[in-house]
Order: structure tokens, then sequence, then C-alpha cells
């Protein structure tokens, strides 16, 4: 009897450990689908008015034209034949300058309009060039978007019917599991992950080859757990880990271990639905999620064969 009830409490133990592995790697899933399929927001580049500057350059041209002019009138007077020309014929000195500064304000306004012309088309020329460019690189990028997301869009196809897949294998896992504590008589507050890993441990070091009684397992587990411990599901397990499970217990390192098989079966999963193609349809089912369940299916078989060979009353 004791060696029977050694390999059905490690029975009852991978079992656990597998669902937490299923558990875990839906989560995971449901993390990597939940990330992809969505558009980037990208902006349109804004087409840039200029600042045409024609006007501007050609009034500051007529401004300088007629400092020059005031200038040059100014030194017209001062250079006459008499010095005092300038207080003789103040009159026609004032009149002189304002027709010098006139004449070159005119001038220095056409050739400001005309430089500001020039300027403006240049610049116009340049920004048509510079937004022409960057509505390419939108367009270019707004297309590598679609089709990035139509990509993850059938990702998110593959990776829901592996989820769904895994699923599906874990609600079988979880009947076949509870048939196996029916036929074990295996005491409701132990039907857990964690209280059937200390049993396991207790009755694998030989601590303990019975449930009941004072040596028994049911006695030492409860000595051992808290209350809480008796009750966490496998999704409170993968998310607190280090605070449900003491680090010193061989559980602890075996779960990590689990921890890295979900990962390394995600990431192949991952691979797979990157490669996704008519051709790797066809054999998707011999790799990752499809051949996990298989070979689970096998071994949930051969121990259904050990529990209903076995008389446990």
């Amino acid at each position: 009897m004791s060696e029977n009830l050694k390999k059905g409490i490690a029975i009852l133990y991978d079992m656990e450990m597998n669902n937490y592995l299923m558990t875990r790697a839906i989560e995971k899933l449901n993390y990597k689908i939940s990330g992809l399929g969505y558009s980037q927001k990208i902006n349109a580049p804004r087409k840039e008015s200029g600042d045409y500057c024609t006007v501007t350059v050609g009034v500051a041209g007529g401004v300088i034209g007629a400092v020059l002019g005031l200038i040059i009138g100014l030194l017209s007077g001062c250079l006459s034949d008499s010095p005092f020309f300038i207080f003789d014929r103040m009159g026609e000195v004032i009149k002189n300058i304002l027709k010098t500064m006139l004449i070159c304000a005119v001038v220095g306004l056409v050739l400001g309009l005309i430089i500001g012309l020039f300027i403006d088309i240049f610049e116009g020329r340049a920004a048509k060039r510079e937004y022409k460019e960057s509505m390419r690189e939108y367009y270019q990028q707004v297309n590598d978007d679609n089709n990035r997301v139509a990509l993850e869009k059938q990702q998110v196809n593959y990776l829901v019917k592996q989820r769904d897949a895994l699923k599906y294998k874990l609600s079988q896992s979880k009947q076949i599991l509870n048939q196996f504590y029916n036929r074990m008589n295996i005491a409701a507050n132990y039907r857990n992950l964690v209280p059937i890993g200390y049993m396991n441990e207790f009755i694998r070091l030989g601590i303990a080859t019975k449930l009941e009684g004072t040596d028994g397992l049911y006695y030492l587990v409860r000595n051992e757990l808290r209350a809480d411990q008796f009750y966490h599901t496998l999704e409170e397990i993968s998310g607190k880990l280090d605070v449900i499970i003491d680090q010193n217990n061989r559980m602890y390192a075996e779960l990590i271990n689990t921890n890295k098989k979900v990962d390394n079966l995600i990431r192949i999963t991952e691979n797979n639905a990157r490669r996704m193609n008519d051709s790797f349809n066809r054999i998707e089912t011999n790799t990752g999620i499809a051949a996990y369940n298989s070979q689970r299916s096998a071994e949930e078989a051969r121990f259904q064969s050990f529990m209903l060979a076995c008389h446990w009353m």
C-alpha cells in the first residue's frame, strides 16, 4: 500500500505541476496576444506655407535705400564750394536730400522685392521637395505599419488557437486530476499544488508512509504549512511564487524549472507564429503546444491505468 501511495502521490504532484505549467503558459499567451495587432499612431507631415519674405525684403531695401539717400544728400551738401552753402541754401539742400532719399528708397525697394522674390521661389521649391520627401516617408511608414498589423493579426489567430488548445487540455487535466483525488480519497483541504508538493516530498524521503495518524502525511503537512498555503490557486502561485513557496524547499526549484519550460514553450510558439504560411500550417500539429498536449494525454492515460489498477480503500 505504501509503494502505491508513494506512486499515487507522485502522480498527483506531477498532474498539479503540469496544470501549473499550462496555467502559466495561458497567462503568458494572453499577455502576448494583448500586445499584437494594433496600429501605431503616425502623424502626417504638415505642409509648410513658407515665410514669403518678398514684401519684407522689399520694405527693408526701401528703408536702407532711404538711409543711404539721406547720407548721400548730407555729404553732397557738406562738400559744396562754400562751407556756409548748406546754411545759405537750406531749403534747396533739404529738397535735394529728400529727392536723393526718395530715389534711393525706390531703388532699394525694387531691388529688395526682386531679391525677396528669388528667395521665396528658392525656399518654396525647397519646402515642396522637403514636404514631398516627408510624405513619401509617411506613406512608407503607414504601409509598413499596415503590413505589420496584418502579420500580427495572423500571429494572433495562431496564438489564440494554441491558447485555446491549452485551455481545453487544462480543463481535461483538471477533471482527470479530480478523479485521481477521488480515487485515492485525498481529503478536500489537501487537493492543491502546495500541500501535495509537501506530501510528495515527505513520502519521497520516507518521513511518512500513510495519510492518517500523528505520523501521517496529513498531520505533517498541516504542521508545516500556514493555513493560506492550502488554498492558493495556480494563478496566485504563478504570480507570487517567491512569497508563497519557501525558497529552500525542493518544490520551489522545481517550479522555477517549470517556469523555464513555460518560457521555452512560449518562445517556440511565438517563433512558429512568426513563420506563418501555408506549408507551415500543415505541420504545426507536430510542434510546440500540440506536441506537449499529445505527450501529456499519453502520460495521463498511463496514470489512469495505474489508478484504476490499485485498490485504495
